[in-house]
């Protein structure tokens, strides 16, 4: 799989043009889908998703805010 680097720390591009945070399957809008869907704060979805640093997750939800 290649994967294209954005200007934002842990996040990349999969060669569809899908935001994923870096290392992992995890698709962006999955991240924020669960916040939004459950109300969950940044420390809720790293409880949720110790796999992901709280770098990783502050990372996609910016992305998402400026993208999205």
């Amino acid at each position: 799989m290649s994967v294209i680097e954005t200007r934002y720390e842990h996040i990349v591009l999969d060669e569809m043009g899908v935001p994923l945070i870096e290392g992992t399957t995890m698709k962006i809008i999955e991240l924020v889908l669960n916040q939004t869907s459950y109300g969950w704060s940044p420390e809720e979805l790293h409880f949720q998703h110790p796999y992901l640093s709280l770098g990783q997750i502050y990372s996609a939800l910016a992305f998402y805010k400026m993208t999205g």
